[in-house]
């Protein structure tokens, strides 16, 4: 049976007390405040807690810690991480998993020495679990492992700070037990020693880590000097932190002087014990970081300088035998072809101008190793230099349980010229029925390197042909022969070419060049482009720039024969129509259009949807018109909607009382990136309407009106001429009369 004594339930309500009285506020070293945004993948800020995890980094020999110098963007979002879980998320976490910072402390007893709780120290043996576990693996992921090394350094780290190990028991928060006022002197605490970090952001890394200037950071405030400590698991090493931290802990709140913003003008006793405290963080972020490696035998690679002579007549570089030694905790050893996984050098390009430094060469060469002599060395053809370019060399090596280490870059350079180099013999033929295309019958030849003469796979980086459109004009491109042609879809149109042992010729047969579109008046031809592992290319006048010479890094010959491609057939269904004579309205349904080309069903996605590359015309057209029945177009035309529950094209209420009575029928046509709208043809006819309206009443009262008009017409001309008559019988009886009397 277990005994309970009285010092136990002491021990008991000692961490329910502290527990309960620890500080809710316990951020840590000032860290970044952004959150899910560019900002914080593409330039971190550079706090108080990247700067003591780097303080730590420095400790190690470069090429031990190469795995986090290589990768220190995920270092720093592993510091991150802890603050603020949004950074963990391109490591595969949620930011749920991080962020937790605030909830973790380590309990003390009053004496500082034995341990009451520590979740803190927990958590961040957690973080240090899974670095070994990712550092132990064959396939190890570098950068996920500078991850974890970056939050299990904060987790560390954040013992160093009084306010995480405060013994609120003990010595309560002062200021009246004020803990709003605690709060608001850790801040000015944090603040005034952040206030001296050197630079807010990170810049981008530079092409290789060697040339990432890393003495920009610091803090100008306080010049750290830790020592080379023993190496601690990360439980350990944090609950010794706060061993260290914890008589300077009350004295660092009571002596703080929150008017002060800026630590350097703190007072030099006050200042000194933050600059101690700051030591035994830097320490124990070294010692859990060596204690991982140790775990798992970590070795790490001491390389030379590279040393060599470049004779630029025959295109040869010699390495004279240098030594590769390796290092780990059993001791130290030679580096033999056996146990290295990698044995390169590589070419570091420098400016034309200022000699600097500026890019990594894409390709290196391997290094041979002398068994009898157990060294490497090499003699051989300069394979990946760079033309026209000055370039010095860099070692890369690496082995199991290491990570690839550069060595220096060698303090002398050589220039490179280029070799004269022809390609021949380009063919080509269109097959229009298929839409495809053969390349075939080219060789390469190197003259100005015998030992090459005629160039085989082994001296081919790359080889291509590529389909050009023909330039008129000023093509605005630094190649005058034309400009590279790109299919409806935006992509460059190209193909690999194989090499053919038996005929010794390069060719590429049958690929598929179906969704070029060949507009009217252009012509296209094809290129064949080779990038060689020598030193090769050509100087050509662009039509820009001023008309100056530009060098191109490749060989190539332009084939002379031109072509066209075949537009695509497009086939449209037969439109199913409906007319209401009463309303003169037609309703157009069930219009579906397939291409020919691989039978490409012609939906609302490739008519309208689909993205069109900015550099080609967006041709494309869904349409019906009206034609009179016997082929004469009208002027009704309009475009087509989608049905996407039917799946087919469709136009509603169409209003055809501007026709005149005659027979209709309706067309449709559809119209993708590869047929021309013009020339296409409409697609089959509809069932005929008849657009027959009835005659106006007033049709029908016009006859009548103009009858009854015709009778009083002869009425009033019978009446006139009767009177007439009867006025010219009067005036003959007057004109009588008057004789009579005067006869």
């Amino acid at each position: 049976m277990r005994i309970v004594t009285k010092k136990t339930i002491a021990i008991t309500m000692l961490f329910i007390v502290t527990v309960s009285m620890v500080p809710s506020y316990v951020l840590g070293w000032q860290s970044d405040q952004s959150t899910l945004d560019n900002r914080l993948f593409t330039r971190p800020r550079f706090s108080t807690t990247q700067w003591l995890s780097w303080e730590a980094v420095k400790i190690f020999p470069d090429a031990k810690i190469s795995w986090i110098t290589e990768n220190l963007y995920a270092f720093w979002h592993g510091v991150e991480a802890p603050y603020n879980g949004n950074a963990s998320v391109p490591y595969g976490y949620s930011y749920t998993d991080y962020g937790d910072i605030d909830k973790l402390k380590i309990g003390l007893d009053a004496a500082g020495t034995t341990v009451v709780y520590a979740n803190l120290s927990i958590r961040a043996q957690e973080e240090y679990t899974k670095l070994v576990a990712e550092l132990s693996k064959e396939d190890t992921d570098y950068k996920l492992a500078a991850f974890y090394a970056g939050t299990m350094s904060h987790y560390v780290g954040q013992a160093g700070t009084w306010y995480a190990i405060w013994n609120a028991t003990a010595w309560g928060f002062h200021y009246g037990n004020n803990e709003t006022l605690f709060t608001e002197k850790v801040v000015a605490f944090e603040n005034a020693i952040e206030a001296g970090v050197s630079k807010s952001y990170f810049d981008e890394p530079a092409f290789n880590y060697r040339y990432t200037d890393m003495s920009v950071y610091y803090n100008n405030y306080f010049n750290v000097t830790p020592n080379v400590v023993a190496a601690q698991n990360a439980y350990n090493a944090s609950i010794t932190l706060a061993q260290q931290i914890y008589p300077y802990a009350e004295n660092l709140l009571v002596d703080l002087n929150d008017s002060v913003t800026k630590a350097s003008n703190w007072e030099a006793t006050y200042k000194d014990r933050v600059l101690l405290c700051l030591n035994y963080t830097v320490e124990a972020i070294y010692s859990a970081l060596e204690h991982a490696m140790e775990a798992v035998n970590w070795s790490y690679l001491d390389l030379p300088v590279p040393q060599f002579t470049y004779d630029n007549y025959t295109n040869y570089i010699t390495i004279p035998e240098f030594e590769v030694r390796f290092r780990n905790s059993s001791g130290e050893y030679i580096l033999d072809d056996k146990l290295a996984t990698m044995a390169q050098a590589w070419y570091i390009v420098r400016d034309d101008d200022s000699n600097e430094p500026v890019e990594l060469s894409m390709h290196y060469f391997d290094l041979a190793f002398n068994v009898t002599t157990q060294k490497w060395y090499y003699n051989s053809l300069a394979y990946n230099a760079v033309a026209q370019k000055n370039q010095s060399i860099i070692y890369r090596f690496d082995m199991d349980r290491a990570a690839p280490t550069w060595s220096n870059v060698s303090a002398n350079a050589f220039y490179v010229y280029y070799y004269n180099t022809t390609v021949e013999g380009l063919t080509y033929i269109y097959h229009s029925k298929e839409r495809t295309i053969d390349v075939f019958n080219i060789t390469v030849y190197c003259h100005d390197i015998p030992e090459i003469g005629e160039v085989l796979p082994d001296e081919v980086d790359t080889a291509i042909w590529i389909l050009y459109q023909k330039g008129h004009g000023a093509t605005q491109t630094g190649e005058v022969i034309g400009v590279p042609k790109k299919d409806t879809e935006g992509n460059v149109v190209t193909g690999e070419l194989q090499w053919d042992p038996v005929t010794r010729r390069w060719y590429d047969n049958g690929s598929d060049i179906g969704l070029v579109f060949t507009p009217t008046g252009v012509d296209l031809y094809i290129i064949a482009r080779f990038n060689l592992t020598i030193p090769v290319g050509y100087y050509q006048t662009s039509t820009v720039g001023g008309g100056e010479p530009i060098f191109y890094p490749y060989v190539q010959q332009k084939g002379t024969k031109y072509f066209v491609t075949r537009d695509h057939n497009i086939t449209i269904t037969k439109p199913i129509i409906t007319y209401d004579p009463e309303n003169n309205i037609v309703n157009i349904t069930n219009i579906r259009a397939w291409s020919d080309y691989n039978h490409t069903f012609l939906d609302y996605y490739e008519i309208i949807e689909k993205p069109v590359d900015p550099d080609i015309v967006d041709i494309r057209e869904a349409r019906w018109k009206i034609f009179l029945f016997d082929g004469i177009p009208s002027a009704l035309t309009g475009h087509l909607q989608w049905d996407n529950v039917s799946e087919f094209w469709y136009a509603a209420n169409i209003d055809v009382s501007s026709l005149p009575d005659n027979t209709y029928y309706v067309s449709a046509k559809i119209v993708n990136l590869n047929a021309n709208f013009t020339t296409s043809p409409w697609g089959p006819a509809s069932e005929l309407f008849t657009v027959e309206r009835p005659l106006p009443v007033i049709y029908y009262i016009l006859p009548e009106f103009f009858l009854a008009g015709f009778v009083a017409l002869f009425l009033w001309v019978a009446w006139i001429r009767v009177k007439k008559k009867k006025k010219r019988i009067e005036e003959e009886r007057e004109a009588h009369i008057e004789e009579i009397y005067r006869g």
